[in-house]
């Protein structure tokens, strides 16, 4: 055995140990001196030739649509699969509609029953105008009679004075006056009785039960219709959350909808730093993970108040509260690779990144 062993193994023992040492030391340090560099390298406010790096996501105006069902029932059939683009309007996802449709018919049939009791009324408002009428002749009947009892009663007067007559047929004339006078007042009173009564309220009810079960008809019509789910407006279905013969409950989401509207991207910058984009219009975009892929955005809108930072889709919220600013910028190129919901960084300034691409 070579007596240089031993002392070889104690050295290269030694070396090993003092590099444990350098790497646990190195682990201590290295993210304060990170932290510190960072600190130091972050962006002036105040220095406006200086880049700013904030981070968005792909967006479009209105955000993406939960479009859910409308009322209870069963799907009997889908109309569309992922990814289909579909116009305003159409047709996506239909629930059983066998009892809405009941509820039509018979909301149908009582506006015809309502109606049918206007022209009841209406019939009846024109028989009572005609009896009126009738019992106004009858009435100038009677007193044409008693006018005409009333001439007798005279006749036989003077023939009393010729004596061509008597006291009795002078009672006899005089009581048939007063029967008939009766007799007229009883067309009289009929004929008030009839001027009394008032069609109108009737009328007026009747107009407003067909008012009512036209309501319902209305709300018969627009449940049916709720049966039908439609496309808000021109656009893509991202992804069905449903499928035929489940049974939905109102407002659970049947799919996920994009709206035809251009990409933007929805960008959250701190507070200490908005004063830096006040005069910026034309921002660069770099797709996070990808940093090849870059693109040329303007800005079209800044938030008018503060809010918290919120996560970006996919990203966990997290215990700090950081206040600033939503941006919204608008590709000035939209390509086929920027996708929804992907994150971007938006680079306000000059940006000498590594992979720099092509705007």
């Amino acid at each position: 055995m070579n007596p240089s062993q031993p002392v070889k193994r104690s050295r290269m023992s030694f070396k090993l140990s003092c590099a444990a040492v350098i790497t646990l030391l190195a682990a201590a340090v290295l993210p304060r001196v990170i932290r510190t560099t960072a600190a130091q390298e972050r962006p002036n406010p105040s220095n406006s030739t200086l880049s700013l790096v904030c981070f968005g996501y792909v967006d479009v105006e209105g955000g993406l649509l939960e479009i859910p069902a409308e009322t209870d029932g069963k799907i009997t059939s889908l109309m569309v699969q992922d990814g289909d683009k579909v116009d305003q309007g159409e047709a996506l996802v239909k629930l059983d509609d066998t009892s809405a449709k009941a509820a039509v018919l018979q909301a149908e049939a009582s506006v015809r029953a309502a109606q049918a009791e206007v022209s009841r009324i209406q019939i009846e408002e024109r028989l009572h105008e005609v009896r009126i009428k009738q019992q106004q002749a009858i009435t100038a009947a009677a007193e044409e009679s008693v006018s005409g009892a009333q001439l007798q009663v005279q006749v036989v007067q003077q023939q009393i004075v010729a004596e061509r007559a008597t006291k009795l047929d002078l009672a006899v004339a005089e009581s048939q006056v007063k029967h008939l006078r009766a007799m007229l007042q009883v067309q009289q009173l009929k004929l008030d009785e009839l001027r009394a009564i008032d069609r109108t309220p009737d009328h007026e009810l009747a107009v407003a039960n067909v008012d009512q079960v036209k309501a319902k008809l209305i709300e018969a019509q627009a449940a049916l219709d709720r049966c039908i789910i439609r496309a808000p407006s021109d656009g893509r279905i991202l992804r069905l959350r449903c499928s035929a013969g489940e049974i939905m409950r109102t407002a659970q989401p049947l799919l996920l909808f994009v709206r035809d509207a251009p990409l933007i991207v929805r960008a959250f910058v701190e507070q200490e730093f908005i004063g830096r984009l006040r005069d910026v219009e034309k921002v660069k975009l770099e797709n996070e993970f990808v940093p090849d892929l870059q693109y040329s955005g303007t800005i079209i809108r800044r938030a008018e108040h503060l809010t918290k930072s919120r996560p970006f889709p996919g990203e966990l919220p997290t215990l700090e509260e950081t206040r600033g600013q939503e941006v919204v910028i608008q590709f000035d190129h939209p390509s086929a690779s920027i996708l929804l919901g992907q994150g971007m960084r938006v680079i306000v300034g000059d940006w000498s990144g590594k992979n720099p691409g092509k705007l």
